[in-house]
């Protein structure tokens, strides 16, 4: 093979290879997962959920954390997505959604203050933890009773 046509395909590849690379899909495998949240058989009205990969079964991958409204969640809401595996999902349930302006002043100040006469939502339970294996783009759920009142331990 002549030189030209040795620098013509190593050109051509290199090129194949830049494409593809830029081309392609840097989510790490993550996906999509929605469904829907119950306490005790009824729609949890505000909540939110934390997935944790399990490490103690080998599972690697970023955490996730997403909203629950009226029942539902989903993580396109937040963005990510999850690494389908076993995880360990802390479950944080409350009678009603947090005001928007202390919402607003905890985003921007770090902290949660009480600003205004808006009633706080009364915590259900706090990180209740559940080993889930997530397989499946829908995954409900539906908390015990014997999670109210329930508050993360050190």
């Amino acid at each position: 093979m002549s030189n030209s046509v040795l620098k013509m395909n190593w050109v051509l590849g290199v090129s194949a290879l830049v494409l593809a690379v830029g081309c392609s899909s840097n989510d790490g495998g993550r996906k999509h997962v929605a469904g829907e949240v119950k306490f005790a058989g009824e729609p949890v009205v505000f909540g939110t959920i934390e997935f944790f990969p399990d490490k103690s079964k080998g599972h690697s991958g970023p955490a996730e954390y997403v909203d629950v409204i009226n029942g539902v969640y989903d993580t396109r809401k937040t963005g990510g997505g999850m690494v389908f595996g076993p995880h360990v999902a802390h479950f944080s349930v409350y009678d009603g959604p947090f005001p928007d302006d202390v919402m607003e002043e905890a985003v921007a100040e770090g902290v949660v203050r009480k600003t205004t006469k808006q009633k706080m939502p009364k915590t259900i339970c706090l990180a209740f933890p559940l080993d889930v294996d997530l397989n499946s783009s829908t995954q409900n759920f539906d908390l015990p009773e014997s999670a109210r009142g329930r508050k993360p331990t050190r």
